[in-house]
């Protein structure tokens, strides 16, 4: 869980896309040079069920490397991150209800107003 104190990433695009079996959900999140972005995303891509040894790996080497990466959690949720210009782009693959998504997000960053 994010600690109370720390502030949380914001959000700054999103987009949703059915297709059949599933759905393509976006979002665009700033990056802040003075935030550490691994307490914000390593516990809500926990919180979706990707394995916790694959996310502590990949996560670490797109931030501090500035690349893409596609991770795959199950056969219900896989997920491209993408860093570049100070925006992180995150695109789940999954058939998960979009409810549990956008609960999850909303626990660690905040969406737009």
């Amino acid at each position: 869980m994010i600690n109370n104190k720390m502030k949380k990433l914001k959000i700054i695009g999103m987009s949703s896309e059915d297709y059949p079996g599933g759905r393509i959900d976006s979002f665009e999140i700033e990056l802040l040079k003075e935030s550490p972005h691994h307490s914000h995303l390593i516990p809500s891509f926990l919180d979706l069920g990707f394995p916790k040894e694959i996310v502590l790996d990949k996560l670490d080497r797109i931030i501090q490397e500035m690349e893409y990466m596609f991770i795959y959690g199950s056969p219900k949720i896989k997920a491209y991150v993408d860093v570049a210009g100070g925006i992180l782009l995150i695109r789940f693959d999954t058939s998960f209800p979009r409810r549990k998504i956008i609960d999850t997000m909303n626990k660690y960053f905040e969406f737009p107003k």
